[in-house]
């Protein structure tokens, strides 16, 4: 799948972060039109929500039946390939989702920096859906060879556990860190960063002036975990491209179809 990739190593295990700009992404135009469509079909739901939530997640599960566009993104190559290479082999899709984090006046929860499920090996695609400046809440990273300092320094695993912490706040980041450290994913719509959120520590939705609205898409090695049965359904069909078995339905499926028959030696 890799061979001849231009997508091979724009992601190293040192950063666990890559970021691409909508010029270089087929497709991506289509994608931030209907999650712009589905915020607009979500307005009245979205006046009720609660201010307090750190953030909503918009989407339903006819939304990528309505709109194939995002399903189609998140199996297209620039994704695949450098997830692919990053990680060693095909990732499952796990799920998608459109975020929509409203403007706040205190911090909580996932404001805090923090690591996604360190087990479990999960990277992250986002998307702007609009232009994301830095009074729009920015998604925040340290790349991975930071991070992995901080993991140790601040006891995070054993922390993590234990279930008793696992937020660090931007006291204690700050005596563990540089502020040349931080990266911060300002960007204009269809813009498009990838990490590794199991890494890399990471906060965002910090929004001051309005809200933020950010599509993503999570995967993990398909033996991790099971991924979301609603992305399989209307995609598989009959034999296909095997490469979409592994993304989809993770290997059980992939291996089942390469069975030797019986009268293969084995």
């Amino acid at each position: 799948m890799l061979q001849d990739s231009p997508w091979r190593q724009r992601m190293t295990r040192t950063s666990a972060l890559a970021s691409f700009v909508a010029d270089e992404l087929t497709g991506v135009e289509d994608v931030v039109r209907d999650c712009r469509a589905i915020l607009v079909a979500r307005q009245d739901e979205i006046d009720e929500l609660h201010p307090r939530t750190t953030f909503h997640k918009l989407l339903r599960n006819d939304d990528l039946r309505t709109c194939p566009s995002l399903l189609e993104f998140a199996l297209s190559a620039p994704i695949v390939h450098t997830i692919a290479d990053y990680l060693e082999t095909v990732p499952r899709l796990h799920d998608i989702d459109l975020w929509l984090s409203p403007p706040v006046n205190d911090l909580r929860s996932s404001h805090f920096f923090h690591l996604d499920k360190p087990e479990v090996n999960f990277v992250g695609a986002f998307i702007n859906v609009f232009d994301v400046g830095m009074d729009d809440g920015p998604l925040t990273v340290l790349p991975a060879d930071v991070s992995e300092s901080v993991e140790r320094e601040t006891d995070y695993h054993h922390r993590y556990m234990l279930g008793t912490d696992v937020r660090i706040d931007d006291q204690e980041m700050s005596r563990h860190t540089r502020p040349e450290d931080m990266i911060f994913l300002t960007g204009k719509a269809g813009d498009m960063n990838i990490f590794d959120t199991s890494r890399c520590f990471h906060y965002g939705s910090r929004c001051r002036s309005h809200s933020r609205v950010i599509l993503q898409f999570r995967y993990a090695p398909a033996h991790k975990l099971r991924g979301d049965e609603n992305l399989k359904s209307d995609w598989m069909g009959e034999g296909g491209d095997p490469v979409l078995r592994y993304l989809l339905e993770g290997y059980p499926a992939a291996q089942e179809a390469i069975q030797p028959s019986s009268s293969d030696n084995v």
